[in-house]
């Protein structure tokens, strides 16, 4: 399987960096894990915060490669714990589509964009900068594959 994440913002901090090397490097070679980073538009008198989440979004639309699933992380989407995770992460295996998921800057997705979405997903309830869902995201990757494989990194 072929994950792509898509995500808004360059230059993590060095403990972002640290922690999602530390899990890209866990997942097993059958999970083809890649991190695209797309350049955060900086606010300008031109600009609204609707304008720049749309040429954010065109940018993350350029990206993503046809015939993929594409989920989008949104504080309005879905929210599962990790067992449904990897459930649904099975599915999109036996399916045999590759999956984009997409992180979003500090002013979120166009709607046009998650209106493109076959998933819309929430990490939490809880707000979270945009650099640690990149973290959080990868954790729960690869806690959902742990579960699928009975590995005891996830204790019930």
């Amino acid at each position: 399987m072929k994950i792509n994440i898509l995500a808004v913002g360059t230059k993590m901090s060095n403990w972002i960096d640290a922690g999602c090397n530390e899990y890209l490097k866990r997942f097993p070679k059958s999970w083809e894990l890649q991190i695209k980073e797309i350049v955060q538009k900086q606010h300008h008198s031109k600009h609204s915060v609707e304008n720049i989440k749309i040429m954010e979004s065109d940018v993350i639309m350029q990206n993503v490669k046809h015939g993929t699933y594409l989920v989008a992380l949104d504080e309005n989407g879905a929210e599962m714990n990790s067992m449904a995770l990897s459930k649904k992460i099975e599915v999109w295996q036996m399916e045999g589509r590759n999956l984009t998921v997409i992180i979003g800057g500090p002013n979120g997705l166009s709607k046009d964009l998650l209106q493109k979405c076959d998933f819309i997903w929430s990490l939490s309830q809880l707000t979270f900068p945009h650099p640690l869902a990149r973290l959080i995201l990868l954790e729960q990757l690869y806690r959902a594959w742990t579960i699928t494989n009975k590995h005891p990194y996830h204790r019930p």
